[in-house]
């Protein structure tokens, strides 16, 4: 079956299980901690920044995010939750980097860089979407005296769409778009065109 496919293809098949341990392993050594931490930080300002009052603190706790306001009451229960769920689909795309290393020259470096870069934004408006859904739905009457109902809707649609489709997509639509189709495209204006009969 392999040896019917295009060579291409069949190398990416077959170095892509590699590139996947070797992203799995630098995501538990040391990106976990290290990215979640960058999208922390990059967040909780811009959370901060469309807030009347800004109260918001978001604080990584080992593999924990945990959410704070300065506005309630010492006592409350302070929501947490894992930030990898949010941040992991970090290894795949990186998996699909390393098995392409096409990708890897020195003239395609910025296209790395800049879907690294995409990566991230779609990571810290993801934590956006969730710090705003737990706001908007999961503090009882204080939600429902804070948020509206159209905007507690919309947060969590938003939410949910990152969840469920977005963050799976969006690593191999950037993948796509770091790869360098001009030898494809060569090749095949170079390849002979059968004639019609």
């Amino acid at each position: 079956m392999l040896s019917r496919l295009d060579p291409r293809i069949r190398s990416l098949l077959l170095r892509l299980p590699l590139a996947a341990a070797a992203a799995l392993l630098a995501w538990y050594a040391a990106l976990e901690g290290a990215w979640g931490t960058l999208v922390a930080g990059v967040t909780e300002p811009l959370v901060r920044l469309f807030e009347r009052t800004p109260v918001t603190r978001l604080t990584l706790e080992g593999t924990l995010l945990v959410v704070s306001r300065s506005d309630l009451s010492s006592d409350s229960a302070l929501p947490s939750f894992a930030l990898a769920p949010i941040t992991v689909n970090l290894v795949l795309l990186l998996a699909l980097l390393w098995a392409t290393p096409r990708t890897l020259r020195a003239e395609g470096l910025w296209r790395i860089a800049a879907a690294l870069g995409a990566l991230l934004a779609s990571h810290v408006l993801h934590l956006i979407l969730t710090v705003e859904t737990l706001y908007a739905t999961s503090l009882g009457p204080w939600s429902v005296a804070a948020y509206p109902r159209w905007q507690r809707e919309v947060l969590a649609t938003g939410r949910y769409f990152f969840d469920i489709a977005l963050k799976y997509a969006l690593p191999f639509v950037l993948w796509a778009l770091t790869l360098d189709l001009a030898p494809f495209e060569e090749r095949t204006a170079r390849a002979p065109r059968r004639r019609k009969r």
